[in-house]
Protein backbone atom coordinates (compact mmCIF):
# COMPACT_ATOMS: atom_id res chain seq x y z
CA UNK A 1 0.00 0.00 0.00
CA UNK A 2 1.58 3.52 -0.78
CA UNK A 3 1.65 6.58 1.12
CA UNK A 4 -1.41 8.16 -0.65
CA UNK A 5 -3.57 5.04 0.04
CA UNK A 6 -2.47 5.17 3.68
CA UNK A 7 -3.40 8.83 4.19
CA UNK A 8 -7.12 8.35 2.29
CA UNK A 9 -7.58 5.02 1.80
CA UNK A 10 -6.80 2.88 4.97
CA UNK A 11 -7.45 5.33 7.74
CA UNK A 12 -10.57 6.56 5.73
CA UNK A 13 -11.20 2.87 5.89
CA UNK A 14 -10.50 2.15 9.62
CA UNK A 15 -11.84 5.17 11.12
CA UNK A 16 -15.28 4.57 8.97
CA UNK A 17 -14.89 0.37 10.37
CA UNK A 18 -14.37 1.97 13.98
CA UNK A 19 -16.92 4.37 13.54
CA UNK A 20 -19.20 1.83 12.70
CA UNK A 21 -18.49 -0.80 15.63
CA UNK A 22 -20.54 -1.08 18.73
CA UNK A 23 -19.06 0.49 21.74
CA UNK A 24 -18.73 -2.92 23.57
CA UNK A 25 -17.44 -4.42 20.29
CA UNK A 26 -14.59 -2.19 20.66
CA UNK A 27 -13.04 -2.54 24.03
CA UNK A 28 -13.44 -6.21 23.52
CA UNK A 29 -11.16 -5.67 20.39
CA UNK A 30 -8.40 -4.02 22.17
CA UNK A 31 -8.22 -6.56 25.47
CA UNK A 32 -7.94 -9.36 22.26
CA UNK A 33 -5.42 -7.26 21.31
CA UNK A 34 -3.23 -6.72 24.49
CA UNK A 35 -3.73 -10.42 25.84
CA UNK A 36 -2.10 -11.68 22.18
CA UNK A 37 1.04 -9.44 22.71
CA UNK A 38 1.74 -10.87 25.90
CA UNK A 39 1.03 -14.52 25.04
CA UNK A 40 4.13 -13.65 22.00
CA UNK A 41 7.83 -15.48 23.13
CA UNK A 42 10.27 -13.39 23.11
CA UNK A 43 13.80 -14.82 22.45
CA UNK A 44 16.08 -14.86 24.77
CA UNK A 45 19.55 -12.77 24.62
CA UNK A 46 17.05 -10.81 21.63
CA UNK A 47 18.40 -7.39 21.70
CA UNK A 48 16.59 -4.59 23.10
CA UNK A 49 15.46 -2.13 20.22
CA UNK A 50 13.79 1.20 20.92
CA UNK A 51 11.47 1.93 18.24
CA UNK A 52 12.82 4.93 15.82
CA UNK A 53 10.23 6.81 13.64
CA UNK A 54 11.26 6.18 9.99
CA UNK A 55 11.90 8.86 8.08
CA UNK A 56 10.33 8.89 4.91
CA UNK A 57 11.19 10.96 1.86
CA UNK A 58 7.83 13.05 0.35
CA UNK A 59 6.36 11.76 -2.41
CA UNK A 60 4.97 14.53 -5.09
CA UNK A 61 1.63 14.01 -4.77
CA UNK A 62 0.14 13.37 -8.73
CA UNK A 63 -3.44 14.71 -9.40
CA UNK A 64 -5.21 13.59 -11.97
CA UNK A 65 -8.19 15.39 -14.46
CA UNK A 66 -11.27 13.72 -13.64
CA UNK A 67 -14.78 15.32 -15.18
CA UNK A 68 -16.69 17.72 -12.80
CA UNK A 69 -17.83 15.37 -9.81
CA UNK A 70 -19.64 15.89 -6.73
CA UNK A 71 -16.05 15.45 -4.85
CA UNK A 72 -14.28 18.33 -6.63
CA UNK A 73 -10.57 17.36 -7.35
CA UNK A 74 -9.85 13.73 -6.33
CA UNK A 75 -6.74 11.44 -7.14
CA UNK A 76 -7.97 9.09 -9.69
CA UNK A 77 -9.36 5.53 -8.31
CA UNK A 78 -10.84 3.42 -10.56
CA UNK A 79 -12.64 1.73 -7.99
CA UNK A 80 -14.73 4.51 -7.48
CA UNK A 81 -17.48 5.51 -9.47
CA UNK A 82 -17.80 9.02 -9.94
CA UNK A 83 -21.47 11.36 -10.65
CA UNK A 84 -21.58 12.73 -14.21
CA UNK A 85 -22.31 16.56 -13.73
CA UNK A 86 -22.42 17.92 -17.01
CA UNK A 87 -24.26 21.15 -17.76
CA UNK A 88 -27.59 21.53 -19.04
CA UNK A 89 -26.48 22.90 -22.75
CA UNK A 90 -24.79 19.66 -22.99
CA UNK A 91 -26.96 17.70 -22.09
CA UNK A 92 -30.00 19.43 -24.64
CA UNK A 93 -27.28 19.09 -27.60
CA UNK A 94 -27.30 15.19 -26.88
CA UNK A 95 -31.18 15.47 -27.12
CA UNK A 96 -31.38 17.30 -30.42
CA UNK A 97 -29.13 15.15 -31.91
CA UNK A 98 -31.03 12.19 -31.30
CA UNK A 99 -34.49 13.86 -31.95
CA UNK A 100 -32.99 15.02 -35.34
CA UNK A 101 -32.08 11.27 -36.39
CA UNK A 102 -35.15 10.29 -35.35
CA UNK A 103 -37.20 12.32 -37.14
CA UNK A 104 -34.71 11.42 -40.18
CA UNK A 105 -35.38 7.97 -39.96
CA UNK A 106 -39.20 8.48 -39.82
CA UNK A 107 -39.33 10.86 -43.07
CA UNK A 108 -37.03 8.13 -44.87
CA UNK A 109 -39.26 5.54 -43.84
CA UNK A 110 -42.26 7.07 -44.74
CA UNK A 111 -40.98 8.32 -48.14
CA UNK A 112 -39.91 5.01 -49.11
CA UNK A 113 -43.32 3.54 -47.74
CA UNK A 114 -45.31 5.72 -50.75
CA UNK A 115 -43.28 5.14 -53.48
CA UNK A 116 -43.56 1.52 -52.67
CA UNK A 117 -46.79 1.86 -52.67
CA UNK A 118 -47.41 4.09 -55.50
CA UNK A 119 -45.22 1.65 -57.41
CA UNK A 120 -47.55 -1.09 -56.89
CA UNK A 121 -50.63 0.87 -57.66
CA UNK A 122 -48.96 1.58 -60.71
CA UNK A 123 -48.16 -1.75 -61.45
CA UNK A 124 -52.00 -2.96 -61.12
CA UNK A 125 -53.62 -0.63 -62.96
CA UNK A 126 -50.85 -1.56 -65.81
CA UNK A 127 -52.12 -5.23 -65.31
CA UNK A 128 -55.83 -3.59 -66.18
CA UNK A 129 -57.45 -6.04 -63.50
CA UNK A 130 -61.34 -5.67 -64.31
CA UNK A 131 -63.03 -3.61 -60.88
CA UNK A 132 -59.89 -3.13 -59.16
CA UNK A 133 -59.76 0.73 -59.51
CA UNK A 134 -63.55 3.05 -60.39
CA UNK A 135 -62.96 4.81 -63.37
CA UNK A 136 -62.93 8.18 -62.35
CA UNK A 137 -59.57 7.39 -60.01
CA UNK A 138 -57.62 7.44 -63.63
CA UNK A 139 -59.24 9.64 -65.72
CA UNK A 140 -58.69 9.62 -69.50
CA UNK A 141 -55.79 12.53 -70.38
CA UNK A 142 -57.07 14.10 -73.62
CA UNK A 143 -54.29 14.81 -76.31
CA UNK A 144 -55.85 18.27 -76.38
CA UNK A 145 -54.96 20.90 -74.03
CA UNK A 146 -56.64 24.16 -73.82
CA UNK A 147 -55.09 27.56 -74.94
CA UNK A 148 -56.73 30.60 -74.48
CA UNK A 149 -60.07 29.16 -75.33
CA UNK A 150 -59.53 27.10 -78.19
CA UNK A 151 -58.23 23.30 -78.43
CA UNK A 152 -54.61 22.77 -79.62
CA UNK A 153 -53.80 19.51 -80.57
CA UNK A 154 -50.67 18.59 -78.49
CA UNK A 155 -49.71 14.90 -80.17
CA UNK A 156 -51.22 14.06 -83.49
CA UNK A 157 -53.80 15.95 -86.08
CA UNK A 158 -57.28 14.58 -86.67
CA UNK A 159 -56.83 15.25 -90.31
CA UNK A 160 -52.89 14.08 -90.94
CA UNK A 161 -52.04 11.05 -92.11
CA UNK A 162 -51.55 7.87 -89.03
CA UNK A 163 -47.82 8.32 -88.01
CA UNK A 164 -47.80 12.17 -88.70
CA UNK A 165 -47.04 14.85 -85.86
CA UNK A 166 -48.57 17.84 -86.09
CA UNK A 167 -45.51 20.58 -85.96
CA UNK A 168 -48.20 23.57 -85.78
CA UNK A 169 -50.85 22.73 -83.30
CA UNK A 170 -54.21 24.08 -84.42
CA UNK A 171 -58.08 23.16 -83.91
CA UNK A 172 -58.04 23.89 -87.55
CA UNK A 173 -57.79 21.40 -89.74
CA UNK A 174 -57.01 23.58 -92.75
CA UNK A 175 -54.22 24.85 -90.88
CA UNK A 176 -52.32 21.91 -89.48
CA UNK A 177 -48.65 20.97 -90.84
CA UNK A 178 -47.64 17.83 -90.37
CA UNK A 179 -44.45 16.04 -91.68
CA UNK A 180 -45.68 15.35 -95.15
CA UNK A 181 -46.82 18.93 -95.42
CA UNK A 182 -43.51 20.57 -93.96
CA UNK A 183 -41.44 17.73 -96.98
CA UNK A 184 -43.75 19.85 -99.66
CA UNK A 185 -43.44 23.22 -98.25
CA UNK A 186 -39.57 22.57 -98.44
CA UNK A 187 -39.91 21.16 -102.04
CA UNK A 188 -41.55 24.44 -102.76
CA UNK A 189 -39.03 26.52 -102.20
CA UNK A 190 -36.55 24.68 -103.83
CA UNK A 191 -38.90 24.61 -106.82
CA UNK A 192 -39.69 28.22 -107.25
CA UNK A 193 -35.79 28.83 -106.75
CA UNK A 194 -34.94 26.78 -109.65
CA UNK A 195 -38.18 28.50 -111.58
CA UNK A 196 -36.87 31.66 -110.77
CA UNK A 197 -33.11 32.34 -110.22
CA UNK A 198 -32.95 31.86 -113.72
CA UNK A 199 -34.36 34.85 -114.51
CA UNK A 200 -32.37 36.98 -111.64
CA UNK A 201 -29.18 38.39 -112.10
CA UNK A 202 -26.21 40.34 -110.38
CA UNK A 203 -25.79 44.12 -112.48
CA UNK A 204 -21.33 45.16 -111.60
CA UNK A 205 -21.04 49.01 -112.43
CA UNK A 206 -17.01 49.69 -112.83
CA UNK A 207 -15.71 54.28 -113.17
CA UNK A 208 -13.32 55.49 -115.49
CA UNK A 209 -11.64 57.59 -112.40
CA UNK A 210 -11.61 54.67 -109.83
CA UNK A 211 -10.66 51.62 -109.58
CA UNK A 212 -13.85 50.32 -107.01
CA UNK A 213 -16.81 48.98 -108.14
CA UNK A 214 -20.74 49.20 -106.94
CA UNK A 215 -23.01 45.58 -106.96
CA UNK A 216 -26.67 45.17 -107.20
CA UNK A 217 -29.27 43.36 -108.19
CA UNK A 218 -32.02 43.05 -111.24
CA UNK A 219 -33.69 40.76 -113.05
CA UNK A 220 -34.89 40.04 -116.85
CA UNK A 221 -37.93 42.06 -118.45
CA UNK A 222 -38.00 40.36 -121.63
CA UNK A 223 -36.53 37.78 -123.89
CA UNK A 224 -35.00 40.15 -126.01
CA UNK A 225 -32.56 41.50 -123.60
CA UNK A 226 -34.38 43.96 -120.86
CA UNK A 227 -33.15 44.05 -117.31
CA UNK A 228 -35.07 45.31 -114.70
CA UNK A 229 -33.23 47.24 -111.56
CA UNK A 230 -32.55 50.30 -108.94
CA UNK A 231 -30.91 53.47 -110.24
CA UNK A 232 -29.04 54.39 -107.20
CA UNK A 233 -26.98 50.95 -108.19
CA UNK A 234 -26.24 52.12 -111.72
CA UNK A 235 -25.52 56.06 -110.82
CA UNK A 236 -23.14 57.64 -112.51
CA UNK A 237 -21.28 54.08 -113.26
CA UNK A 238 -19.30 54.48 -117.18
CA UNK A 239 -19.52 50.47 -117.26
CA UNK A 240 -22.07 48.36 -116.53
CA UNK A 241 -21.98 44.31 -116.45
CA UNK A 242 -24.97 41.86 -116.04
CA UNK A 243 -24.07 38.87 -114.62
CA UNK A 244 -26.27 35.41 -114.68
CA UNK A 245 -25.87 32.83 -111.80
CA UNK A 246 -24.35 30.64 -113.94
CA UNK A 247 -21.75 32.92 -114.72
CA UNK A 248 -22.68 34.33 -117.98
CA UNK A 249 -21.68 37.88 -118.79
CA UNK A 250 -23.00 40.35 -120.69
CA UNK A 251 -22.16 44.81 -121.27
CA UNK A 252 -25.19 46.57 -120.47
CA UNK A 253 -26.46 49.98 -122.04
CA UNK A 254 -28.49 52.18 -119.93
CA UNK A 255 -31.76 52.75 -121.42
CA UNK A 256 -33.64 54.80 -119.00
CA UNK A 257 -33.28 55.55 -115.04
CA UNK A 258 -34.97 58.08 -112.65
CA UNK A 259 -33.56 59.03 -109.52
CA UNK A 260 -37.09 60.13 -107.94
CA UNK A 261 -38.74 56.11 -108.41
CA UNK A 262 -35.25 54.84 -108.16
CA UNK A 263 -35.87 52.57 -110.85
CA UNK A 264 -34.07 52.18 -114.24
CA UNK A 265 -33.27 49.67 -117.30
CA UNK A 266 -31.19 48.43 -118.57
CA UNK A 267 -30.40 46.00 -121.96
CA UNK A 268 -27.78 43.65 -123.36
CA UNK A 269 -27.55 41.96 -126.48
CA UNK A 270 -29.25 38.71 -126.01
CA UNK A 271 -32.10 36.43 -127.08
CA UNK A 272 -33.82 33.81 -125.72
CA UNK A 273 -34.08 34.75 -122.21
CA UNK A 274 -36.54 33.52 -119.63
CA UNK A 275 -38.37 36.89 -118.62
CA UNK A 276 -39.15 36.64 -114.49
CA UNK A 277 -43.29 36.24 -114.55
CA UNK A 278 -44.35 39.15 -113.04
CA UNK A 279 -47.68 39.73 -110.27
CA UNK A 280 -49.96 41.67 -108.53
CA UNK A 281 -48.91 42.75 -105.59
CA UNK A 282 -52.72 44.63 -104.90
CA UNK A 283 -53.98 40.89 -104.33
CA UNK A 284 -50.78 40.55 -101.19
CA UNK A 285 -51.71 40.08 -97.51
CA UNK A 286 -49.99 40.75 -94.25
CA UNK A 287 -48.35 37.24 -93.67
CA UNK A 288 -48.05 35.99 -97.42
CA UNK A 289 -44.70 34.24 -97.40
CA UNK A 290 -42.27 35.78 -99.58
CA UNK A 291 -38.75 35.13 -101.34
CA UNK A 292 -35.99 37.90 -101.76
CA UNK A 293 -33.42 36.72 -104.69
CA UNK A 294 -30.26 38.58 -105.15
CA UNK A 295 -26.43 39.53 -104.63
CA UNK A 296 -25.91 40.66 -101.40
CA UNK A 297 -22.56 42.06 -100.32
CA UNK A 298 -20.36 40.38 -103.03
CA UNK A 299 -20.49 38.51 -105.94
CA UNK A 300 -19.52 34.79 -104.49
CA UNK A 301 -22.62 35.32 -103.03
CA UNK A 302 -25.12 35.56 -106.01
CA UNK A 303 -27.55 34.08 -106.05
CA UNK A 304 -28.55 34.19 -102.51
CA UNK A 305 -32.13 33.49 -101.45
CA UNK A 306 -33.97 34.21 -98.16
CA UNK A 307 -37.23 33.79 -96.98
CA UNK A 308 -40.04 35.83 -94.60
CA UNK A 309 -43.56 37.24 -95.24
CA UNK A 310 -45.00 40.34 -95.64
CA UNK A 311 -44.83 42.35 -93.28
CA UNK A 312 -47.21 45.40 -93.81
CA UNK A 313 -48.89 47.22 -96.79
CA UNK A 314 -48.75 50.86 -97.74
CA UNK A 315 -45.98 51.83 -95.85
CA UNK A 316 -45.15 55.58 -96.06
CA UNK A 317 -41.14 55.59 -95.96
CA UNK A 318 -39.26 59.22 -95.93
CA UNK A 319 -35.91 59.53 -97.99
CA UNK A 320 -33.91 62.36 -97.19
CA UNK A 321 -30.98 63.73 -98.62
CA UNK A 322 -27.63 64.51 -97.04
CA UNK A 323 -28.61 67.42 -95.12
CA UNK A 324 -31.63 65.75 -93.78
CA UNK A 325 -34.13 67.42 -95.93
CA UNK A 326 -36.73 65.12 -96.94
CA UNK A 327 -36.68 64.83 -100.37
CA UNK A 328 -39.30 62.17 -101.15
CA UNK A 329 -42.26 60.33 -99.06
CA UNK A 330 -41.91 56.34 -101.19
CA UNK A 331 -45.39 54.02 -100.45
CA UNK A 332 -43.88 50.38 -100.07
CA UNK A 333 -43.98 46.57 -99.22
CA UNK A 334 -42.77 45.90 -96.01
CA UNK A 335 -41.40 42.54 -95.48
CA UNK A 336 -38.91 40.91 -93.11
CA UNK A 337 -37.00 39.11 -95.71
CA UNK A 338 -33.62 39.60 -95.30
CA UNK A 339 -32.57 42.55 -97.94
CA UNK A 340 -29.03 43.57 -97.44
CA UNK A 341 -26.30 46.23 -99.39
CA UNK A 342 -26.19 44.01 -103.04
CA UNK A 343 -30.17 42.91 -103.17
CA UNK A 344 -31.43 46.35 -104.11
CA UNK A 345 -32.75 46.17 -108.07
CA UNK A 346 -33.56 42.35 -107.18
CA UNK A 347 -36.91 40.56 -107.37
CA UNK A 348 -39.49 39.94 -104.33
CA UNK A 349 -41.57 36.89 -105.32
CA UNK A 350 -44.82 35.05 -103.89
CA UNK A 351 -45.25 31.54 -103.50
CA UNK A 352 -46.35 31.10 -106.98
CA UNK A 353 -43.03 33.07 -108.45
CA UNK A 354 -44.21 36.12 -109.37
CA UNK A 355 -42.74 39.35 -109.22
CA UNK A 356 -44.97 41.59 -106.48
CA UNK A 357 -41.94 44.06 -105.65
CA UNK A 358 -38.53 45.34 -105.98
CA UNK A 359 -35.75 45.49 -103.37
CA UNK A 360 -34.87 49.13 -102.84
CA UNK A 361 -33.76 50.01 -99.59
CA UNK A 362 -33.60 48.90 -95.72
CA UNK A 363 -33.88 50.88 -93.36
CA UNK A 364 -30.56 51.17 -91.49
CA UNK A 365 -28.59 52.27 -87.81
CA UNK A 366 -31.47 50.72 -85.04
CA UNK A 367 -33.32 49.06 -86.79
CA UNK A 368 -33.41 45.22 -88.16
CA UNK A 369 -35.51 43.34 -90.20
CA UNK A 370 -36.98 46.30 -91.81
CA UNK A 371 -36.82 45.90 -95.82
CA UNK A 372 -38.66 47.39 -98.05
CA UNK A 373 -39.80 46.86 -102.11
CA UNK A 374 -41.77 49.07 -104.73
CA UNK A 375 -44.77 47.72 -105.75
CA UNK A 376 -44.86 45.98 -109.10
CA UNK A 377 -47.40 47.66 -110.98
CA UNK A 378 -46.48 51.19 -110.44
CA UNK A 379 -42.93 50.19 -111.44
CA UNK A 380 -44.39 48.49 -114.41
CA UNK A 381 -45.46 51.67 -115.28
CA UNK A 382 -42.11 53.79 -114.55
CA UNK A 383 -40.27 50.98 -117.07
CA UNK A 384 -42.62 51.47 -120.16
CA UNK A 385 -41.99 55.05 -119.90
CA UNK A 386 -37.97 54.77 -119.31
CA UNK A 387 -38.23 52.19 -122.35
CA UNK A 388 -39.70 54.70 -124.40
CA UNK A 389 -38.42 58.28 -123.18
CA UNK A 390 -35.56 57.11 -121.70
CA UNK A 391 -36.77 59.23 -118.37
CA UNK A 392 -39.77 60.67 -117.34
CA UNK A 393 -41.24 63.72 -118.71
CA UNK A 394 -42.97 66.05 -117.61
CA UNK A 395 -42.66 64.48 -114.45
CA UNK A 396 -45.50 64.15 -111.65
CA UNK A 397 -46.20 62.13 -108.83
CA UNK A 398 -46.95 58.94 -108.86
CA UNK A 399 -49.47 56.09 -106.93
CA UNK A 400 -46.23 54.93 -104.75
CA UNK A 401 -43.85 58.35 -104.58
CA UNK A 402 -44.69 61.98 -103.86
CA UNK A 403 -41.71 63.63 -103.82
CA UNK A 404 -41.30 67.10 -101.92
CA UNK A 405 -41.06 70.36 -103.68
CA UNK A 406 -38.42 73.16 -103.75
CA UNK A 407 -38.55 76.68 -104.91
CA UNK A 408 -34.76 76.96 -105.10
CA UNK A 409 -35.22 81.05 -103.96
CA UNK A 410 -33.81 82.50 -100.53
CA UNK A 411 -36.15 85.08 -98.71
CA UNK A 412 -37.00 86.72 -95.56
CA UNK A 413 -40.03 88.49 -94.11
CA UNK A 414 -39.97 92.00 -95.72
CA UNK A 415 -40.13 93.20 -91.71
CA UNK A 416 -36.67 91.77 -91.31
CA UNK A 417 -35.35 93.20 -94.44
CA UNK A 418 -36.61 97.05 -93.66
CA UNK A 419 -34.08 97.15 -90.72
CA UNK A 420 -31.35 95.24 -92.58
CA UNK A 421 -28.59 97.60 -93.83
CA UNK A 422 -28.17 95.52 -96.73
CA UNK A 423 -31.56 95.04 -98.04
CA UNK A 424 -33.27 98.26 -96.14
CA UNK A 425 -32.65 101.14 -98.55
CA UNK A 426 -34.09 98.72 -101.58
CA UNK A 427 -37.71 98.91 -99.93
CA UNK A 428 -40.08 101.86 -100.88
CA UNK A 429 -41.91 103.31 -98.04
CA UNK A 430 -45.12 101.75 -99.40
CA UNK A 431 -44.07 98.32 -100.42
CA UNK A 432 -46.46 95.57 -98.64
CA UNK A 433 -46.05 92.85 -96.24
CA UNK A 434 -45.11 89.37 -97.91
CA UNK A 435 -41.65 87.50 -98.28
CA UNK A 436 -38.77 89.54 -99.81
CA UNK A 437 -36.52 87.84 -102.28
CA UNK A 438 -33.00 88.41 -101.90
CA UNK A 439 -31.89 84.93 -104.20
CA UNK A 440 -33.15 82.97 -106.96
CA UNK A 441 -31.32 80.15 -108.65
CA UNK A 442 -30.87 80.40 -112.41
CA UNK A 443 -32.18 77.76 -114.85
CA UNK A 444 -35.43 76.54 -111.98
CA UNK A 445 -38.73 76.79 -112.98
CA UNK A 446 -39.76 80.09 -111.02
CA UNK A 447 -36.19 81.74 -112.40
CA UNK A 448 -37.73 80.92 -115.52
CA UNK A 449 -41.00 82.32 -114.85
CA UNK A 450 -39.69 85.59 -114.33
CA UNK A 451 -39.24 86.08 -110.35
CA UNK A 452 -36.14 88.70 -109.72
CA UNK A 453 -34.32 89.63 -106.73
CA UNK A 454 -35.81 92.77 -104.70
CA UNK A 455 -39.61 91.15 -105.60
CA UNK A 456 -41.73 90.78 -102.85
CA UNK A 457 -44.25 87.05 -103.15
CA UNK A 458 -47.56 88.38 -101.60
CA UNK A 459 -49.80 85.39 -101.90
CA UNK A 460 -49.04 82.01 -103.07
CA UNK A 461 -52.08 79.95 -104.87
CA UNK A 462 -54.53 82.79 -103.19
CA UNK A 463 -52.99 82.56 -99.96
CA UNK A 464 -51.74 85.99 -98.48
CA UNK A 465 -48.31 85.74 -97.17
CA UNK A 466 -47.11 87.88 -94.16
CA UNK A 467 -43.88 86.20 -93.58
CA UNK A 468 -41.60 83.06 -94.80
CA UNK A 469 -43.51 80.81 -92.19
CA UNK A 470 -46.51 81.13 -94.27
CA UNK A 471 -44.82 80.45 -97.54
CA UNK A 472 -43.34 77.52 -96.05
CA UNK A 473 -46.55 76.42 -94.61
CA UNK A 474 -48.32 76.25 -98.17
CA UNK A 475 -45.25 75.18 -99.77
CA UNK A 476 -45.20 71.72 -98.06
CA UNK A 477 -48.96 71.14 -99.03
CA UNK A 478 -47.88 70.43 -102.66
CA UNK A 479 -45.61 68.03 -104.62
CA UNK A 480 -43.40 68.02 -106.73
CA UNK A 481 -44.35 68.95 -110.36
CA UNK A 482 -47.13 70.70 -109.34
CA UNK A 483 -48.33 73.75 -111.20
CA UNK A 484 -48.90 76.59 -108.63
CA UNK A 485 -49.61 80.78 -109.03
CA UNK A 486 -48.11 83.20 -107.30
CA UNK A 487 -48.71 87.03 -106.83
CA UNK A 488 -45.50 89.72 -106.81
CA UNK A 489 -44.81 92.90 -106.02
CA UNK A 490 -41.98 93.92 -108.77
CA UNK A 491 -40.84 97.59 -108.69
CA UNK A 492 -44.00 99.15 -107.70
CA UNK A 493 -46.08 97.10 -109.61
CA UNK A 494 -47.96 93.47 -109.02
CA UNK A 495 -47.67 90.67 -111.74
CA UNK A 496 -48.81 87.02 -111.58
CA UNK A 497 -46.07 84.28 -112.27
CA UNK A 498 -47.16 80.44 -112.76
CA UNK A 499 -44.88 77.77 -113.14
CA UNK A 500 -44.38 73.85 -111.95
CA UNK A 501 -42.87 73.27 -108.73
CA UNK A 502 -38.97 71.62 -109.12
CA UNK A 503 -38.15 68.73 -107.03
CA UNK A 504 -36.19 68.45 -103.80
CA UNK A 505 -32.62 67.10 -104.34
Amino acid sequence: MNENEKLYGSEQNNDTAENNLPDNTAEDALVTENALAAEAPVAENAPVTEDVPETVAPVEEKKYYIPPHDDGWQPYDPSRRYTNNWSASDKKKGFRGKKLLIVGLVTAGTVLFFTILLGLVLLLKDLEIPGLFPDDIFPEVSDEVSSGGGEVSRNEDASAPDGETSLIPTDNPDLNMNITDYDKITTAYTELYEKCSGSCVSVICTFDKSSGYTLGSGFVLSEDGYIATNHHVIEDADNITVQFYDGTEYDATLIGSDSITDLAVLRIEAKGLVPAELGNSDKVSVGEPVVAIGTPYDITLKGTMTTGVVSGLAREVECTDDYGNVVKTMTLIQTDASINPGNSGGPLFNMNGQVIGINTLKLMNEYEGLGFSIPIPDAIEVFEILVKYGELPDYSDTDFVKTSPKLHITVMSVSDARNSVEYGRYISKDAPEGVYVIEVTPGTAIYEAGLEIYDIITEFNGVVLEDRDDLAAELAKCSAGQQVTIKVYHRGEYKTLTFKLDKAG
